[in-house]
């Protein structure tokens, strides 16, 4: 693995190079892999961004709490992922947040 090579932390966020590559981002893809301060902070740093660039999400693997992101919910512009992936972090939430699911 390359957990000492390669990771973000919610202070990288603050970083002019981080910050460069966000502005010239046409997308942005996470996944649930890192701890949730930093998925947090990055759609923070996504939605705050002048390009906005899009934000895909992958939820998975499966994280605990999920409802420590929904706030973040806005900020997502494609949320992937299979029913039972989607289904815990979106279940009623999604109306408050305005996400909207699309058909199976």
């Amino acid at each position: 693995m390359n957990r000492k090579r390669v990771r973000l932390v919610p202070t990288d966020f603050h970083t002019a190079r981080l910050r460069s590559a966000l502005e010239s981002s046409d997308a942005v893809v996470l996944t649930f892999e890192q701890p949730l301060d930093t998925t947090g902070a990055t759609l923070r740093a996504v939605r705050g961004s002048e390009n906005k660039p899009l934000a895909v999400v992958r939820p998975s693997p499966p994280v605990k709490n999920p409802r420590a992101l929904y706030d973040h919910f806005k900020g997502i512009d494609f949320l992937i992922g299979t029913r039972r992936e989607l289904r815990k972090p979106t279940t009623a939430e999604h109306r408050r947040t305005g996400v909207r699911l699309a058909p199976p």
